[in-house]
């Protein structure tokens, strides 16, 4: 199980232990899936860039720091767009 799936099955947990009606724990497990999917490509680049810093791979902390910036700038697109 990926961190993404322990994260959303928690968040679902967290939902129906409310006393949500499953069907709205379902829709907001889904609002929360897409939410995830959209961040996906920044937290890769996140860790990719940790961990190529802490192996102290200069090419590969390059690399990732370029793919974190574009990451970055792709989120940054997709708010101005929604707040426009």
């Amino acid at each position: 199980m990926t961190e993404y799936d322990a994260a959303l099955a928690a968040a679902s947990r967290s939902v129906v232990r409310a006393g949500s009606p499953s069907a709205d724990a379902h829709e907001q497990s889904g609002g929360t899936r897409a939410e995830l999917a959209q961040l996906e490509p920044l937290i890769s680049a996140a860790l990719l860039t940790a961990t190529a810093f802490r192996l102290r791979d200069r090419e590969a902390l390059d690399e990732a720091l370029r793919l974190l910036v574009g990451a970055t700038h792709e989120i940054e697109k997709k708010v101005l767009s929604v707040a426009a």
